[in-house]
């Protein structure tokens, strides 16, 4: 850790930054510190930690903010654009009077932050968490949300134009009736659909008249029931370890959420039944069989044993998901008699959940892969 971060940080952009070149994972504090009407542009802070830091007045702009930390900071009377945050977290950060334009955000968590009466024009948001996250009167004018978690986020009189809103899902949304739309907006096919099926394939009115209001033909809101009800998928069967049973259930019951049935045994074996018996069945009786891949799972006998049988009787169907990456290491050994379990697995493309902020992204890319 760096002695005396506000030194380095005082001697401009161009020392900081060589400085951080010499030093690219030297991780940097700032925790509570007060910055007022600083020109922070041109920086390179990645690594870097401002929780409950205060920045109130000043620029920031250009700047490199990858991998950083703004837990519970607040930002005030503050122009911050044409920056880049990727992977960076801002739970529970304040944003009031914030002018954030032009920014790329993503894999970013925005989880019940507070950007109120702030201009978020032109940013683009990709794979973000914007969970509960308050846009309370602020400006949304060309900015996208692509891929983003929008859980219990609040639109509570906020101001919208020309907004993208790709591959989401609203029907957890609040405020959505109080937007103000100064001109129409660009939603995605899959959005629609998302927000139907999150809706209990039933449309809330004042989500209708968001998408009015933003543009989408009535005739096109009135045909997503029969488009949604058009995409069937494979029923699952789900192959586990005991190490990875909270993510198999997790992983379940999301997939079920968006109409895809699956057995896993954890949830729905049957009492009395012989084990073994009734796991073959069932693995026998699914179109796919998802695989969860980790170095925890991937020693036991169970797994590697329905692997083993499911390649000697369908291979194809098989379609690992990989919660790590050790297990894809050449030190790590996934051996059933003569078979190299491990090496058929990474013969196929599998679906990543390593990343937790992806696991919207990730769910979306294996739908893909059991659809019908």
């Amino acid at each position: 850790m760096v002695k005396d971060p506000i030194s380095i940080l005082k001697s401009g952009p161009l020392s900081f930054n060589y400085w951080r070149k010499q030093n690219e994972y030297e991780p940097v504090s700032y925790s509570g510190i007060k910055l007022e009407d600083k020109n922070l542009s041109y920086y390179d802070f990645k690594n870097s930690d401002f929780s409950e830091a205060y920045f109130d007045g000043g620029i920031i702009g250009s700047s490199n903010f990858y991998k950083s930390v703004f837990r519970n900071v607040n930002f005030n009377i503050l122009a911050l654009g044409k920056s880049y945050f990727f992977d960076s977290i801002f739970n529970e950060a304040k944003f009031n009077n914030v002018f954030f334009y032009s920014n790329i955000v993503g894999l970013c968590s925005f989880i019940k932050a507070e950007i109120e009466n702030a201009d978020i024009s032109q940013s683009y948001f990709g794979s973000s968490i914007l969970s509960n996250a308050s846009f309370k009167n602020s400006e949304l004018n060309s900015t996208v949300l692509y891929e983003c978690l929008l859980s219990g986020c609040d639109f509570t009189n906020t101001k919208m134009s020309s907004l993208s809103i790709i591959n989401c899902n609203l029907a957890d949304c609040v405020g959505l009736d109080t937007i103000i739309h100064k001109s129409p907006n660009n939603i995605d096919i899959n959005t629609l659909i998302q927000t139907y099926k999150n809706s209990k394939n039933k449309f809330d009115s004042d989500i209708i008249d968001f998408f009015i209001y933003s543009g989408v033909p009535k005739n096109l809101i009135d045909m997503i029931p029969r488009i949604a009800s058009s995409i069937k998928y494979h029923d699952v069967f789900i192959c586990y370890g005991e190490p990875d049973k909270a993510f198999a259930e997790r992983l379940v019951k999301e997939l079920r959420s968006r109409n895809v049935n699956c057995w896993m045994y954890s949830m729905d074996a049957t009492p009395g039944r012989r084990i073994w018996h009734e796991i073959k069945e069932k693995r026998q009786m699914a179109g796919k069989m998802v695989v969860i891949c980790s170095s925890r799972s991937l020693v036991r006998d169970g797994v590697k044993k329905e692997i083993d049988e499911q390649i000697d009787e369908s291979p194809e169907k098989l379609i690992p998901i990989s919660l790590d990456n050790l297990w894809q290491q050449n030190r790590f050994k996934a051996v059933r008699g003569k078979r190299d379990i491990k090496l058929f697995l990474l013969e196929r493309t599998y679906a990543d959940f390593s990343n937790e902020k992806k696991f919207e992204a990730s769910i979306r890319r294996l739908l893909n892969g059991l659809k019908l």
